[in-house]
C-alpha cells in the first residue's frame, strides 16, 4: 500500500468515526446504557468474524494469544466505551469530542512511565495546553453540558490512553481481538449497571445500533488498521483531531446543537496542543529517515 492511499484510508476512518455523536442522538429513546450494550454485541460479533476471516487459526485461538498487554487493551477499552457513551449522552458533542482530543499526548506521557519509551519534550508543552483547554471548557458546563457528562469525557480519556498503551506494549499483537473482546466487556458492563432492560428498545434503534456495531465501526476499525500499515505515527495521531473537528459539525446540522464559547476556546487549544505535538512527530521521523 502506498502513502497516499494509507492516507486516503485514514481520512475515510476519521470521517466515518466523526458520525458517532450524530448517532447517539438519533436514537429514539435507547437509553445511554442500552446504546452500549447493543451497539457493542454486535460490533463484537462484527470483529469476532473479521479476525476469523483474517486468521486460519480461527478467532477462539487468535483470543487466547492476547496476552497481558491485550487484557489491558481489552479491559482499558471495554470501560472507556461505556464512558464514552455517556459523555456523548450527557454533555455537547463537541465537548466530549474535543476532550477526547487529548489521548495521543496521555498516551504518550504514560507510554514513558510504564514503557520506558523516549517522550520528546514538546509533549509536555502539549499536555500542559490539553490541561489548560479542558479547564477552560469545564467553564461550559452550566451552558448545555453537564458535570456528569464532563468527567465522563475525562475518564474516557483516562481509560483509552491506557488501551493505546496495552497495545503499544503488545506491539505484536493484532488490534481486533482486544477490541473485539473490550467490546464485549463494555455490553456486559453496561448490562450489569444498567437501571433499564437492556434489550428493551424500539426497532429503529435497534436497527441503527446493529447497523452502526457490525457495519459500520467494524469497517471504520479495519479501515484505521489498514492505514496503520502505511501512514507514520505522528500523521496518524492526526485521526482523532479530525473526528473532533468534523463530529460537532455534524450534529449542529442535523440538531442544532451549537458549542459554548468556553468550549470553542478550550478545544481549539487542545487542537492546537495535538496537532504541534503531531506535526512535530512527523518532522522528527522525516529527519531520522533523512
Amino acid at each position: 500500500m502506498t502513502y497516499r492511499s494509507g492516507l486516503l484510508i485514514l481520512t475515510a476512518a476519521a470521517t466515518m468515526a466523526s458520525f458517532n455523536g450524530l448517532i447517539v442522538r438519533s436514537m429514539e429513546a435507547a437509553d445511554a446504557y442500552q446504546v452500549v450494550v447493543v451497539r457493542h454485541l454486535f460490533m463484537a460479533a462484527g470483529l469476532f468474524l473479521a479476525a476469523i476471516l483474517r486468521s486460519r487459526t480461527g478467532g477462539y485461538r487468535f483470543t487466547l494469544s492476547l496476552g497481558m498487554p491485550g487484557l489491558v487493551a481489552c479491559v482499558s477499552y471495554g470501560i472507556g466505551s461505556i464512558t464514552f457513551i455517556l459523555a456523548l449522552a450527557n454533555t455537547t458533542v463537541a465537548q466530549t469530542l474535543l476532550i477526547i482530543t487529548a489521548l495521543p499526548v496521555t498516551t504518550a506521557i504514560m507510554a514513558r512511565i510504564f514503557l520506558k519509551e523516549s517522550v520528546r519534550p514538546v509533549a509536555w508543552l502539549a499536555m500542559a495546553g490539553t490541561i489548560i483547554g479542558i479547564v477552560i471548557m469545564a467553564g461550559s458546563i452550566g451552558e448545555g453540558g453537564s458535570v456528569y457528562g464532563f468527567i465522563m469525557a475525562v475518564m474516557t480519556v483516562a481509560t483509552m490512553t491506557y488501551f493505546a498503551v496495552g497495545l503499544r506494549w503488545g506491539r505484536e499483537t493484532d488490534m481486533i481481538p482486544p477490541i473485539a473482546l473490550g467490546s464485549l466487556v463494555a455490553a456486559f458492563g453496561a448490562a450489569l449497571i444498567s437501571p433499564s432492560a437492556p434489550f428493551d428498545i424500539s426497532l429503529h434503534d435497534s436497527m441503527v445500533l446493529m447497523i452502526w456495531g457490525s457495519v459500520w465501526s467494524t469497517v471504520m476499525i479495519l479501515f484505521f488498521i489498514l492505514a496503520s500499515r502505511a501512514v507514520p505515527g505522528g500523521e496518524m495521531m492526526l485521526f482523532i483531531a479530525l473526528e473532533a473537528s468534523l463530529g460537532p459539525i455534524w450534529v449542529w446540522l442535523a440538531y442544532d446543537e451549537v458549542p459554548t464559547v468556553a468550549t470553542v476556546v478550550g478545544g481549539a487549544l487542545i487542537l492546537a496542543s495535538v496537532i504541534g505535538f503531531a506535526v512535530s512527530g512527523m518532522r522528527q521521523t522525516k529527519t531520522e529517515q533523512t
